[in-house]
């Protein structure tokens, strides 16, 4: 395994949609971890759907199987990404927001799904 990830098209359908469908490495897409699927990763579409709520544009975007996919976000006033807790299994809905401030690297944890407020949060992180 190369722990290559990829997105096809139609990756937010649901079950129905992925049951039976093959890659194009001829496994079935429901249950590969390197297929980024909606019924392979809920929480990150979820975590997606919830930044939306709260008026931010965010894409699913494969990164790799071992680290997961993350989210490229746009709010109103800052880009963000957002990964999967590397320390909690991803059924817990921990996440980590990495963002720039003043041209450093800086993260913010999400536990569960509250995004309220979060570019707010954003900005008040040192």
């Amino acid at each position: 395994m190369t722990g290559e990830m990829f997105k096809p098209e139609h990756a937010e359908k649901g079950e129905k949609y992925w049951k039976g469908k093959l890659t194009g490495y001829g496994t079935y897409a429901l249950g590969d971890e390197a297929v980024l699927i909606k019924p392979n990763y809920p929480h990150i579409f979820r975590l997606k759907d919830e930044l939306k709520s709260e008026g931010i544009i965010c894409e699913v975007k494969p990164f790799d199987v071992y680290q997961g996919p993350y989210l490229a976000c746009r709010g109103k006033r800052t880009n963000f990404k957002v990964w999967y807790e590397t320390e909690a299994p991803p059924e817990l809905g921990n996440f980590i927001v990495e963002f720039r401030k003043m041209g450093q690297r800086k993260f913010l944890n999400i536990h569960g799904f509250d995004v309220s407020d979060i570019e707010k949060r954003i900005g008040r992180k040192r």
